[in-house]
């Protein structure tokens, strides 16, 4: 479930698609947001579901740089403040979050808190920490579910079985040695 980096927008300019210029402070933000998060973050993860749900959609939630924000950066001790400043640049869809996540999901509420956690960021990525747990709880949903999800290396491992009982098969039954065949 990895996570892909989020695309520049595309604009649109009298019927010709172009590329904006990166944000280079975008670029920036997982580096500033991630200094200081520590491991028992997770535990807060782990006891707040609609925490769990909004960083399993995050990359999809439109995240718009603010234009005319001129605030000047913080000093970089103070992490919180750079913190805020970093994300009063950006503005968040939560109208899309409850789309995605149903109506009654308080949308602006878990935003703030998983930013004030420092679990996303602008570019639609979030902490590898809480990439690291959505992964495993992931996992284990499915297990829960009963739904098996193999890994390359144990697919492959299953088809060469499955390829090799068939050839036994198909020799046994070309050599007389099938099902049927009686001694």
């Amino acid at each position: 479930m990895a996570r892909a980096k989020a695309k520049n927008p595309v604009v649109i300019e009298a019927g010709n698609e172009t590329t904006a210029p990166p944000d280079p402070l975008q670029d920036r933000a997982p580096k500033i947001l991630s200094a200081s998060v520590p491991e028992s973050t997770l535990l807060v993860l782990h006891r707040d579901s609609n925490l769990v749900l909004l960083l399993s959609i995050w990359q999809y939630v439109p995240i718009q740089r603010r234009s005319g924000r001129k605030r000047k950066e913080p000093e970089p001790f103070a992490s919180n403040a750079l913190a805020d400043w970093l994300w009063s640049l950006y503005r968040v869809d939560h109208d899309s979050i409850a789309k995605l996540l149903g109506k009654t999901f308080p949308a602006a509420r878990i935003v703030r808190r998983a930013q004030r956690l420092r679990l996303v960021y602008p570019d639609g990525t979030i902490h590898p920490r809480a990439e690291h747990y959505l992964r495993a709880a992931t996992s284990e949903a499915l297990n829960e579910m009963g739904v098996v999800r193999e890994d390359r290396k144990d697919r492959k491992k299953r088809e060469e079985q499955e390829r090799k009982k068939a050839e036994d098969a198909q020799r046994e039954a070309t050599e007389g040695g099938g099902p049927d065949a009686t001694e």
